[in-house]
């Protein structure tokens, strides 16, 4: 069996962790991972902490006690939270919505499927008393390695990039967006979807 990284999750042949850029961030991030995710190499969550110092993944759902998460802990001193999802009523996340808020901000977004996420404000009743906000009129996923339910989805990781863009500027975060490239890039020869030979398995330089 080939053995795999354990930070990008891929096979080692096709790590990509040492051509990924790391972005400094005063925006702190907090995903919220459901534990079935937490192995794949198809999520885009993994791939927050290996790119921004300020990133954390907070696993939920796990059935030993002693390892649940209680997302109370998960805030930060000193730091205003937002919730990061398209619920009905969310404030669309723009530059506006920023200027109103204090800084630093805490960004906090689940992650999972569809139907995994949408279930965690409804069992985390603490994040329904922070500002909910969604990004609108986004650019099309690139995400390629799952199929998306509905025509504006995108990855976990998509979306935080492109909510940090608002918060902090577009040009800082276009790291982000290139090393979303390569995760997908490597998964895809990974999974033999793209050519691929022994002198290319690692990511383009």
């Amino acid at each position: 069996m080939a053995c795999k990284c354990p930070r990008c999750k891929v096979n080692l042949e096709f790590c990509f962790c040492a051509a990924l850029e790391t972005v400094q961030t005063q925006t702190a991030v907090d995903i919220i991972m459901h534990y079935k995710e937490l192995a794949l190499t198809s999520n885009s969550a993994n791939l927050a902490p290996l790119s921004l110092p300020m990133a954390r993944v907070h696993v939920r759902g796990l059935a030993d006690l002693d390892k649940r998460l209680d997302v109370r802990t998960i805030f930060r001193s000193g730091y205003t939270p937002i919730y990061l999802f398209p619920l009905e009523g969310s404030r669309p996340l723009d530059r506006d919505a920023i200027s109103e808020l204090k800084h630093p901000i805490q960004l906090i977004l689940p992650d999972g499927s569809w139907r995994q996420a949408r279930k965690v404000i409804d069992r985390e009743k603490i994040l329904k008393t922070i500002p909910c906000f969604s990004l609108r009129n986004m650019p099309p996923s690139q995400y390629k390695l799952r199929r998306e339910h509905f025509a504006d989805g995108m990855s976990t990781f998509e979306a935080m990039a492109h909510a940090l863009s608002v918060i902090e500027g577009a040009d800082k975060m276009a790291p982000l967006f290139r090393n979303f490239s390569i995760m997908v890039e490597q998964n895809l020869k990974e999974r033999g979807k793209i050519p691929w030979n022994k002198s290319t398995a690692g990511p383009r330089r």
